[in-house]
């Protein structure tokens, strides 16, 4: 394997420690691989600016991830990651440069694993990228791409926008983000901070809340974070299939979370942050490390009204 994995440099793992005694990954359906594959394949260009493919184009399901980049499969496996083709190129006197095209199978989880760790956007390619040096990335429709130079020069950097620019031609539609992102309160709103997520191993790697399952999220429950500038406080929208489990994620929240809250679900821990909880029909809405009562109070009621616009769609 060669010394790059898009996984490696694009999402910090350190989520794996959680993920091993779990099983914290979403069912897809990998009917029709056959079709898909070709799809991918197609996708991908043949040269760049005097790069040209090398040898087979390799492809990686749901199981057969971990030959390609071990452990650090479980970070995909979080969102509905189908299938993936991987793609290497050469020019002689340059770096190699590596093409990762996955299929999310959603466009929402495309967005998703984007987010993961992003440090940086950009509007284009795609429907949003992110370069750091050796490394450019970006989603569209329900395709997930990174591209990476073994060392980065002026020429690889042009090679991988190029290689970028192509596949995003080849990509006719676009697709719709979360409609969960709706719920974040735009004023303060720390941008490059916004994920999206499904299960609890992926929220304890941006927000560390329980080794438990608190919350009872799953492959069915959609949800944000993001955090609130000036005191970075964090602001958690969750969507259930069912009021039930709402209910259910709420009162397991409250006696493990903060069991000393009153009937408001408002409460003081350590570092004297304050907690603010909000269970609204199949929403659970989450104020973390707010300076203030007031503040926490605040993000709750914002996140409230906003809900109005997301209520009425399917999950």
């Amino acid at each position: 394997m060669s010394k790059r994995l898009c996984i490696l440099q694009y999402l910090i793992i350190g989520v794996l420690t959680t993920i091993a005694s779990a099983d914290v990954t979403v069912v897809v359906d990998s009917t029709n691989k056959d079709s898909m594959i070709t799809d991918l394949r197609q996708l991908l260009p043949d040269e760049s600016l005097g790069w040209t493919a090398q040898g087979e184009i390799k492809f990686y399901d749901r199981e057969s991830i971990f030959d390609y980049m071990n452990g650090a499969g479980e970070v995909y496996r979080m969102y509905a990651y189908r299938e993936m083709v991987v793609q290497r190129m050469a020019n002689e006197g340059q770096p190699e440069i590596t093409v990762e095209l996955f299929d999310m199978s959603t466009s929402e989880d495309a967005f998703g694993i984007f987010t993961h760790s992003r440090l940086s956007e950009d509007t284009s390619p795609g429907q949003g990228a992110t370069h750091q040096p050796g490394l450019l990335c970006f989603w569209k429709n329900r395709y997930f791409v990174c591209i990476t130079a073994m060392r980065e020069t002026p020429e690889t950097k042009k090679a991988a926008y190029d290689i970028a620019g192509k596949i995003d031609k080849l990509i006719l539609n676009t697709g719709p983000k979360p409609a969960i992102l709706e719920c974040l309160p735009l004023d303060r709103l720390d941008q490059l901070s916004v994920r999206y997520f499904h299960l609890y191993t992926s929220l304890n790697y941006h927000y560390y809340l329980a080794d438990q399952n608190i919350l009872k999220l799953n492959e069915k429950t959609e949800a944000v974070i993001a955090q609130y500038e000036p005191h970075r406080s964090f602001l958690i929208c969750i969507r259930y299939p069912d009021e039930k489990l709402a209910k259910e994620a709420m009162s397991s929240f409250r006696e493990a979370y903060i069991p000393e809250a009153d009937s408001s679900d408002l409460a003081q821990i350590e570092d004297d942050k304050w907690v603010a909880a909000k269970l609204e029909s199949t929403f659970i809405l989450l104020a973390l490390d707010a300076p203030t009562q007031d503040s926490a109070i605040s993000l709750i009621r914002a996140a409230k009204e906003r809900l109005a616009d997301i209520d009425n769609e399917e999950p």
